[in-house]
């Protein structure tokens, strides 16, 4: 038979849990030793001492919250990995991106940050030449005595945190230190740190890709120096053949057409009822101006 503080025991780690999930995507950091936690955690003992909880809810509580915490932390981040093949060095970094009003911003892992964050919206923006997207390469990764697993990866060039000065919204007089997220990606007809690494065509296809784009540039400038001042030249000539007269009657002309198609366009519309009623008021005009 099930016992009471058994079921209030599970109640206590399914809410605990829940509650770690919230504070984890509120807060944005992967592991629970942020304000927020040691906050909540101080006021769940001294709740519970006064309501003398036994000491298997404090276990459940804290079981519970460090489950949701950290699995809900697990699936959120990406590594943003990029390379240095002067130095011979790969580094990957966890990131934990978020959106804000359409932009997406970098969680830095610290305290302060989090502060800045929740209280004068001190976020992190990423800047990018090329569009940021999603991570779109995996890296299976195995350690010794751990199972396999495999996280999502973005390759990088090279990102750098630069700081800006800002104003917060709370009080425009003090200025506060503000920092964003300098990535640099390669554009899709660019060659990246990576493929330079471990693809030996990489440097060819750049070569095709820029003179592809060099040719269109040469077509350009050809076309603005030949075929620009001829398209010009033509229509200056089909704008002043004619005389004012000439040029007034068109005008009408075409307002004339315009409103008759509109009129056309208008009835197609109707009902087959209100085409007759048309039809019928026009019909018995015409009659009357037949006998005037």
């Amino acid at each position: 038979m099930i016992e009471l503080s058994q079921l209030i025991g599970a109640g206590i780690a399914i809410t605990a849990t829940y509650i770690g999930v919230r504070v984890r995507r509120v807060t944005n950091m992967l592991v629970p030793i942020e304000f927020v936690t040691a906050s909540i955690i101080t006021a769940f003992i001294v709740l519970g001492i006064i309501i003398g909880l036994d000491p298997a809810g404090y276990i459940a509580f804290f079981s519970g919250y460090t489950f949701g915490y950290l699995i809900d932390g697990f699936l959120k981040y990406i590594i943003v990995r990029k390379r240095d093949p002067k130095n011979k060095l790969s580094q990957g970094t966890p990131w934990v991106i978020y959106d804000v009003d359409g932009r997406k911003a970098f969680a830095i892992q610290n305290n302060k940050a989090l502060f800045e964050r929740l209280f004068f919206k001190n976020h992190v923006f990423i800047l990018s030449k090329t569009p940021f997207g999603d991570a779109d390469w995996y890296e299976p990764t195995k350690y010794p005595l751990f199972p396999a697993f495999k996280r999502k990866m973005m390759m990088v060039d090279s990102y750098a945190a630069v700081p800006v000065k800002w104003s917060s919204d709370y009080n425009k007089k003090k200025v506060r230190q503000r920092y964003a997220m300098i990535v640099k990606k390669a554009h899709g007809s660019m060659v990246s740190m990576d493929q330079l690494c471990f693809e030996a065509d990489a440097v060819n296809k750049a070569n095709e890709s820029a003179a592809e784009a060099h040719k269109k540039y040469i077509d350009l400038l050809h076309f603005i120096n030949t075929g620009l001042p001829m398209f010009i030249a033509n229509f200056i000539a089909d704008a002043f053949s004619q005389s004012p007269q000439m040029q007034f009657a068109e005008v009408t002309r075409r307002s004339e057409d315009m409103a008759k198609k509109e009129e056309d366009n208008a009835i197609t519309i109707l009902t087959e009822q209100e085409k007759e009623l048309i039809f019928s008021a026009k019909e018995e005009k015409d009659n009357v101006q037949k006998e005037e």
